[in-house]
């Protein structure tokens, strides 16, 4: 059988011996053939297998996943953090999509009792695309997780052709808040933070060395964003307008204040995180989005 070798943040590599791969915690993980029993540790891995159209094949997935709805139904095996490796056992997984981070020991006990783990830790909009690539190319669905992949390169360059206008003449100082007491915010090394930039927008805390800041409440009056964007859902627009100070910043006085309904489109890392780019795009620039 001839060999095939996929060059793009993983690779991977099909033979007579199976498939070999390298996810994105630079493991490599062999299969013998491709894998049908799949659980998924995450909200954004259970949205790109549903992407894939591999419904059938999950077989179990996070208390978290509750996207598509379908995804309520499946079997549950534990929270984000909180992984029951018996319930994972139980399932007789042929394959495991985890996460980095807090699910590292999980992938370590799952490893160790033979199960093959695929780790898909992205923190960009690129590396998301090369997590489709990459599950399409674990459980046969190349073709697919292309086409998906493309799809989505076309919105998002139809995103930044729309707000191009508005870029070119001057781009948009933004101040996002994940949450208010403290104020905590995004940097580099944040979905949030890459979306913001690919929007046209510039991120207030671009210059943080952490991914989530805690943000000094005077520094931000004094940076005067044009636009404040916020998810959280702990207060109205009207009430961030409020605070001691802030309706001086142009952002306020601009009405630029927007609340994104639904934070997961922002930070879970599958296909609608372009959603959440056009949702961030249509915040910064909305004269862009107007007719």
């Amino acid at each position: 059988m001839a060999v095939v070798v996929f060059l793009v943040v993983f690779s991977s590599v099909i033979s007579a011996e199976g498939l070999t791969v390298t996810d994105q915690a630079e493991r490599t993980v062999t299969f013998e053939q491709v894998p049908q029993r799949i659980v998924s540790l995450a909200p954004g891995n259970t949205e790109i297998l549903y992407a894939l159209g591999l419904d059938d094949h999950i077989v179990g997935v996070s208390t978290y996943c509750d996207y598509p709805e379908a995804a309520l139904e499946k079997p549950k095996i534990g929270g984000f953090s909180e992984v029951s490796i018996e319930s994972v056992i139980a399932l007789n997984p042929e394959v495991v999509f985890a996460t980095g981070g807090v699910q590292g020991e999980a992938v370590k006990q799952l490893t160790d009792l033979g199960v093959g783990v695929i780790v898909l830790d992205a923190s960009s909009v690129d590396d998301v695309l090369a997590a489709i690539e990459l599950v399409g190319s674990v459980t046969g669905q190349v073709d697919k997780a292309r086409e998906l992949v493309s799809q989505l390169k076309q919105r998002i360059e139809m995103i930044k052709m729309a707000v191009e206008p508005w870029v070119s003449v001057s781009r948009r100082q933004v101040f996002y808040e994940v949450w208010y007491d403290p104020p905590v915010s995004v940097g580099p090394g944040s979905f949030i933070h890459d979306l913001i930039e690919i929007a046209g927008g510039i991120n207030l805390m671009a210059d943080s060395d952490t991914a989530y800041p805690i943000a000094n409440l005077e520094n931000i009056i004094a940076a005067d964003p044009e636009v404040i964007i916020y998810a959280h859902g702990a207060m109205s627009t009207a009430q961030v307008a409020e605070r001691d100070g802030w309706r001086q910043m142009e952002a306020v006085r601009r009405g630029r204040i927007v609340q994104i309904e639904d934070e997961n489109i922002l930070v879970r890392p599958g296909p609608r995180i372009v959603e959440g780019l056009e949702a961030l795009a249509k915040a910064i620039y909305p004269e862009a989005f107007s007719e």
